[in-house]
């Protein structure tokens, strides 16, 4: 897909298109002339319609990613699964100034997303979810960051979700050998998470129970 091209952009090329053709004087060349000069004022409309109606996607790496990923399900793409990865978590060292930024472009890229989905009418049926590969331990290193740790938080973002807390706060005071103790199953996520999607859950064991995830 290409990127995004802005109002000015759009407007800018067909009005050179129209410069250049209004030096000509077939009769052929001035029909194009006039119908690109409609399209400029038609792009203009459509632009400025969109731009007022649906943020915008921050010009980060994973804002673009949520970008395309909400132009394939606004185009009617049937795939059920999106995956989109932002690197950079894994800090030993340094760790704030490192999260500030990472979870800043998480959260504004979030944002827009959700927004999108609710304006476009796909919130009910898209749930995004953000989890990471390991959790970090609860105190800070030698070197201003955090080691590998065993529990980490899941968020879900969607109109279909529940909001608030589910499962147990975690207890900071009462670590497991310096990590946050382990909660919730994460495969009781995923249980939810396919029974909405109506997939079977059989890989899953039956004594792993749903999570309370969704409003229905």
């Amino acid at each position: 897909m290409p990127p995004e091209m802005s109002r000015s952009e759009a407007v800018d090329v067909l009005n050179l298109l129209n410069s250049n053709q209004s030096s000509l004087s077939s009769p052929d060349v001035n029909l194009v002339s006039t119908r690109s000069e409609d399209a400029a004022a038609a792009v203009e409309q459509l632009l400025h319609s969109k731009s007022s109606t649906v943020a915008r996607f921050p010009n980060s790496r994973l804002g673009q990613q949520f970008s395309q990923i909400a132009w394939l399900i606004e185009s009617g793409t049937p795939a059920p699964v999106y995956f989109l990865k932002q690197p950079g978590y894994d800090t030993h060292a340094g760790q704030t100034p490192s999260h500030t930024a990472l979870l800043s472009e998480l959260g504004d890229a979030l944002a827009v997303f959700d927004k999108r989905m609710h304006r476009t009418g796909y919130a009910q049926r898209v749930t995004t979810m953000v989890f990471s590969e390991f959790g970090r331990r609860v105190a800070e290193n030698a070197s201003g960051g955090t080691d590998h740790g065993k529990a980490g938080p899941v968020f879900l973002v969607g109109g279909a979700i529940r909001p608030g807390l589910h499962g147990t706060r975690p207890d900071l005071e009462n670590a497991d050998h310096g990590n946050v103790r382990v909660t919730t199953d994460f495969r009781s996520i995923y249980r939810s998470l396919l029974r909405q999607m109506s997939v079977r859950t059989d890989p899953i064991p039956k004594t792993i129970e749903r999570a309370s995830l969704f409003r229905t």
